[in-house]
């Protein structure tokens, strides 16, 4: 029979509805997730945004498994302010079913006043060379380096400023000169 299930759920909505009744209805939850998984790998992810007093929250986190050995991770988070100020960061990472690597992490934040700071990098390996990349802000200037190797080992160089207001500056470095 199925009275029994259709009773639980009966009594479940029941339950949530007076929750929801006797909580803070300013705050708010909504949390989320989602997979899949077949022949070629899997994946998932899956996370939470909270808004309550002004606040807004959020941290998630994902991950995906390839059937031929590679993988990835990661996870990101937000956080808003009714000042006006704000914060995210992310860090992610994984591998190549060759053997390659690669990741990438960065925090930013911006005050009150909406002036931005922080940094982010990035790097990868394999087979056929390596990278890396770093960017970072503060008071209104960003900076960006990146350096890249290939496989018979030259290496290529790039940096850059951009300044709010004055636009971008490179400079940029290989082995045929530029």
């Amino acid at each position: 029979m199925r009275v029994l299930p259709t009773l639980k759920l009966i009594l479940a909505a029941a339950l949530i509805a007076a929750l929801a009744v006797a909580t803070d209805t300013s705050a708010q939850t909504r949390f989320h997730g989602t997979g899949a998984y077949g022949a070629r790998g899997s994946a998932a992810g899956g996370g939470y945004t909270n808004w309550s007093g002004g606040s807004t929250a959020h941290q998630g986190r994902h991950w995906a498994n390839g059937a031929n050995g590679g993988s990835f991770s990661g996870h990101n988070s937000y956080n808003a302010n009714p000042n006006g100020s704000a914060q995210a960061s992310f860090s992610n990472s994984g591998h190549t079913a060759s053997g390659g690597n690669f990741s990438g992490n960065g925090a930013y934040s911006r005050d009150a006043n909406g002036t931005w700071s922080g940094n982010s990098q990035s790097s990868g390996s394999g087979q056929h060379g390596s990278y890396a990349t770093s960017t970072s802000t503060s008071n209104g200037v960003t900076t960006h380096t990146a350096t890249a190797t290939n496989a018979d080992g030259q290496t290529y160089s790039h940096s850059g400023s951009y300044t709010q207001g004055q636009g971008y500056s490179p400079s940029s470095s290989g082995p045929n000169g530029n």
